[in-house]
């Protein structure tokens, strides 16, 4: 998607089934975002298990994870999506749900309004 406009690249994102996010190691922490865009849009995650990843991703629940680097484990992730519709379309609503208790704007607004009401009162 690195060539593709914004446009596009949101086209490809909205249609998908599923989203496959690849990170190069267990410290790479620039796919958060968008692993939380993805989860937002109620898509089936396969995400590298990198740093970070497990406080967005509930293995099995709200995605699949793989070791960081197993291109073999990815590729089985997506294999267990293709032959398990059903499982793709909970991991999805599931991603969903995450997103929006925990990473929506709401959710951040109520979690300011707690820390000023502790704060100030």
């Amino acid at each position: 998607l690195s060539d593709a406009s914004d446009a596009q690249a949101a086209g490809i994102l909205y249609h998908a089934e599923a989203i496959l996010l690849p990170l190069c190691s267990a410290q790479t922490p620039r796919g958060l975002v968008p692993l939380v865009e993805a989860m937002q849009l109620g898509k089936a995650i396969i995400v590298s298990d990198a740093s970070g990843v497990r406080e967005f991703v509930n293995e099995g629940k709200s995605g699949l994870l793989a070791p960081a680097g197993d291109a073999r484990a990815m590729v089985s992730a997506l294999d267990r999506l293709k032959a398990d519709p059903g499982l793709t379309s909970r991991l999805g609503d599931e991603a969903r749900a995450h997103a929006e208790a925990h990473h929506s704007q709401n959710a951040a607004a109520e979690f300011f309004a707690r820390i000023i009401e502790a704060w100030f009162g």
